[in-house]
């Protein structure tokens, strides 16, 4: 599996906090062991090709997925989700 981090998600996780950086990367940590883990509540977005999942209670992340390769997009707050709506 190929986990490849845009650069949308790179600006947007640079804005994160230490304490919510920390908590991603335990997040992506999981992810890669098993990316339908129960903490992160993964769910596809409605009529669209892209996936969210749980970093915290108020912190997502946006990916795609594409043959063996995950697309991350982007991370924050729930406002993101609206974001990924408009693109």
């Amino acid at each position: 599996m190929k986990y490849v981090a845009l650069k949308s998600f790179w600006k947007r996780y640079g804005r994160l906090d230490p304490k919510n950086k920390e908590q991603a990367k335990n997040a992506f940590k999981l992810f890669k062991q098993d990316p339908r883990h129960p903490s992160l509540r993964v769910a596809k977005m409605p009529g669209l090709n892209i996936w969210y999942g749980h970093v915290t209670k108020g912190k997502l992340f946006t990916f795609e997925q594409e043959h063996q390769s995950y697309f991350f997009r982007n991370i924050g707050r729930h406002e993101i989700l609206d974001r990924e709506r408009r693109r």
